[in-house]
């Protein structure tokens, strides 16, 4: 699981630095992926809604503040996890100019 979250988060990393081709910067990213990469644990009962606005809030200031601090090079970032059943386009593998 750490190793997946870290090839997330070296990803977000790597579009976040081209925010100002891909205009995603990494607060745009937070609050696209944070609610889902930092996902709370299933509540049971009812759900306040202003707890639940302020737990997203959270989330998204989490990510945001992760995908600041993360370097943008870590060595082989583009070598995928073991394990990991997710799949790399083949254009992902070209230089760009």
């Amino acid at each position: 699981m750490q190793d997946t979250l870290t090839y997330v988060l070296d990803h977000l990393k790597r579009v976040a630095v081209r925010a100002d081709v891909n205009k995603m910067t990494a607060l745009n990213l937070a609050v696209c992926f944070g609610p889902a990469v930092i996902c709370p644990s299933p509540s049971s009962g009812d759900v306040d809604v202003q707890q639940a606005t302020d737990k997203l809030d959270k989330h998204v200031d989490l990510l945001n503040y992760m995908l600041d601090i993360w370097p943008e090079t870590r060595g082989d970032t583009r070598r995928m996890p073991a394990g990991c059943r997710l799949s790399v386009h083949a254009c992902s593998t070209n230089k760009r100019a």
